[in-house]
């Protein structure tokens, strides 16, 4: 199994365990099925990019005032924010910190979140995870019915779109 496979099977291992450790998905969006981990077409397969996932982690880029058209192309710039940042660490710099590994897209007029902000289409949040193999989710899927009855405005479903970029092999 090449590196790259491996690193993919690591990912889906993950988000299969932190499925299990929320409960099923049928419970947390009462009755209203949707696939935890349904993986967007057109998008980059480095992107490894999901529909209703929002994940956590700190901005490089806050997605408020930094927009694209699609999943896609948020997710080429957070590949490409990481490509610059590897230069600036090749040069000397400090690049390898703070280099995006994870993306989050607003497909939706509004997409809801637990903030106080009014997060709206075409929002690209270009983040950073830890460790992106095991990412730091705030959301997959839906909202949990016993969340939704202390937030009262969050909908049945998490509307944001996301992934992450996971390191290359070594060469």
């Amino acid at each position: 199994q090449s590196e790259a496979a491996a690193a993919a099977t690591a990912f889906a291992l993950a988000v299969e365990v932190q499925q299990q450790q929320e409960g099923s998905l049928e419970e947390a969006s009462e009755g209203h099925a949707v696939n935890e981990a349904v993986m967007l077409r057109g998008v980059d397969p480095r992107c490894h990019a999901e529909a209703s996932l929002d994940l956590d982690g700190p901005a490089v880029a806050w997605g408020i005032s930094h927009r694209t058209a699609d999943a896609a192309e948020c997710c080429a710039r957070c590949i490409s924010h990481a490509e610059e940042r590897s230069r600036q660490r090749d040069r000397g710099g400090d690049g390898g910190h703070g280099a995006c590994n994870s993306w989050v897209f607003c497909p939706e007029e509004v997409c809801w979140s637990p903030d106080i902000w009014n997060h709206t289409k075409g929002e690209c949040w270009l983040k950073v995870q830890q460790d992106p193999r095991a990412p730091k989710v705030n959301f997959r899927g839906g909202y949990p019915a016993d969340f939704r009855r202390h937030h009262s405005t969050a909908p049945p479903h998490v509307a944001w779109q996301a992934g992450v970029i996971l390191p290359s092999a070594p060469s």
